[in-house]
């Protein structure tokens, strides 16, 4: 019988971490988000510089930290982790852009690049 309540406490505390607290820590960082992000991509890495009200700082990221890198109809997603993840909006981008980060994309990554649309 504790043991099954003890379950069940287990449990509730599991599903609230792990539905409702990426919610509460995302409004909690909601100022820290940039306005703007320029993404810079190399050979061998991609550069991005944020500039915000409150952030203003730029970083360099080895391909190799990417774990899968998604592509949908509107965004080209670069997941390091299941909390880190950088979203390319294609409202910025024009056709040649897209169709030649698409291709880079696909070829730096290859069956870690996954097309959703």
């Amino acid at each position: 019988m504790v043991l099954g309540m003890l379950a069940v406490v287990v449990l509730i505390l599991f599903l609230h971490l792990y539905f409702n607290m990426p919610r509460v820590n995302y409004k909690k960082s909601k100022p820290l988000l940039a306005d703007e992000i320029t993404y810079r991509f190399y050979e061998d890495h991609v550069e991005a510089d944020a500039i915000g009200e409150n952030v203003n700082g730029a970083d360099s990221y080895q391909y190799t930290v990417f774990k899968k890198i998604y592509e949908v109809n509107s965004a080209f997603y670069l997941m390091m982790t299941n909390g880190m993840t950088f979203i390319l909006p294609k409202k910025h981008l024009n056709a040649g852009q897209m169709d030649g980060l698409r291709k880079f994309l696909a070829s730096r990554f290859g069956d870690k690049y996954i097309n959703c649309f």
